[in-house]
């Protein structure tokens, strides 16, 4: 058999599957969109949430995150990209103005993948905060523009970033430890360079015709 990602292995093997399997990770399209300048660091900690509008998705934890960074003085925002349930988008909304940060979150809906990836170019970071995942497939989109992830350290999202190399993953699966996270790649402008190289390396080795070539 194949797998997506080592969470996936592990997950089957918790539950008696064994024999021979081969873990072979999602591959990404080559982005249509122009990268950004890799030289320089964002003016502002403008971060950016792709997600379907979903419980598991856990965006409220997003929005507390970025509720924290703000009250540390941070020139935070967010972008949330994605559709789905609309009592969640309400409450979503509802959150962000009783959070005091509705001014500084955009919910965009579905977008095309374009502006979808225009959007995603100019971030600091891309944010997940799932349950867990197969595999963080806009994460490593992300990466593809040069775009660091910042994570929880949950099933799929710890496989498709490495922690200070593409990216940050918090310590706990937390607001207060994801904005630890995201603080200090924020401070650290050599760090945050280099995670941003490093994604685009790590992201440039998940092609279609590498992965067709290993299955």
């Amino acid at each position: 058999s194949s797998d997506v990602c080592s969470s996936d292995l592990k997950s089957f093997r918790s539950v008696g599957m064994c024999g021979e399997t081969v873990v072979i990770p999602l591959a990404v399209d080559p982005p249509r969109v122009t990268a950004r300048d890799h030289s320089a660091v964002p003016e502002t900690l403008r971060l950016v949430v792709t997600a379907r509008l979903v419980a598991s998705k856990r965006i409220d934890h997003a929005l507390r995150t970025v509720a924290l960074l703000y009250r540390r003085g941070l020139p935070v925002t967010l972008d949330i990209i994605g559709a789905g349930n609309v009592q969640i988008l309400k409450n979503l909304r509802e959150l962000a103005r009783g959070l005091g940060v509705g001014q500084l979150v955009t919910f965009h809906g579905r977008l095309t993948t374009d502006a979808r990836d225009e959007l995603v170019a100019a971030a600091f970071a891309c944010v997940a905060t799932s349950e867990r995942e197969g595999w963080g497939l806009s994460i490593t989109e992300a990466n593809v523009l040069g775009v660091p992830g910042a994570v929880y350290p949950v099933p799929g999202l710890c496989d498709s970033t490495v922690h200070g190399r593409t990216g940050v993953i918090s310590a706990s699966a937390t607001p207060p430890a994801l904005a630890d996270a995201i603080e200090a790649l924020w401070r650290n402008r050599g760090h945050y360079l280099a995670c941003r190289d490093g994604a685009r390396a790590f992201a440039a080795e998940l092609t279609w015709e590498r992965k067709i070539g290993r299955a």
